[in-house]
């Protein structure tokens, strides 16, 4: 006999079988309460599992565990014509989230493509331009070293008496002019 059986076969006794867990006894046909006296879950079930059979609304108990169950066997127990057309409502509903979601990983996956994109092109850019002008004070150092270079050739030959100033200007490149202005300022 097993200890449950063994339980109940022993009138008077009310020690628990098993510490742990609680069984009720329940004649459903002599639950005689109403849906204004149900307050507590056990009365809830009871109430339930005694008229859910009617086919008539049950009431809200504010119960959700309950609420939740009263839902799927209202669902289970629909028309095969209505079960169709809302597993068909279903099947829509789940198919537009699926599309939905995949056009939003998608629209994500191309905003990440068009941003590395964009990144790429701006390090490009910005190396460009940092080569730009690297490119452009290099030269710019360059002319001002090789405009004191002439300017010295032109001194030294300046300190030569022997040659003109249209000498210096055929040998070093600088207009005429700017040799006997050079000249002049040497000699001050």
């Amino acid at each position: 006999m097993g200890c449950l059986q063994q339980g109940i076969a022993e009138q008077g006794k009310t020690e628990a079988i098993f510490p742990k867990n609680k069984y009720i006894m329940v004649n459903l046909p002599r639950f005689n309460k109403t849906a204004d006296e149900v307050k507590d879950p056990v009365d809830i079930w009871l109430y339930v599992l005694k008229h859910a059979h009617e086919g008539k609304p049950l009431p809200d108990f504010g119960n959700d565990i309950v609420n939740e169950a009263l839902n799927r066997i209202k669902i289970e127990n629909l028309d095969k014509t209505t079960l169709t057309e809302a597993e068909r409502e279903m099947t829509t509903k789940e198919e537009m989230a699926c599309c939905l979601a995949y056009a939003i990983r998608k629209a994500e996956e191309e905003v990440r493509k068009k941003a590395e994109k964009a990144k790429e092109a701006a390090i490009k850019e910005a190396k460009e331009a940092a080569i730009k002008e690297a490119k452009e004070d290099a030269e710019k150092e360059v002319n001002e070293k090789v405009g004191n270079a002439k300017l010295e050739m032109v001194d030294a030959m300046l300190a030569n008496p022997k040659l003109t100033n249209e000498d210096i200007s055929v040998i070093s490149g600088f207009p005429q002019d700017e040799i006997e202005k050079r000249r002049a300022q040497l000699q001050k």
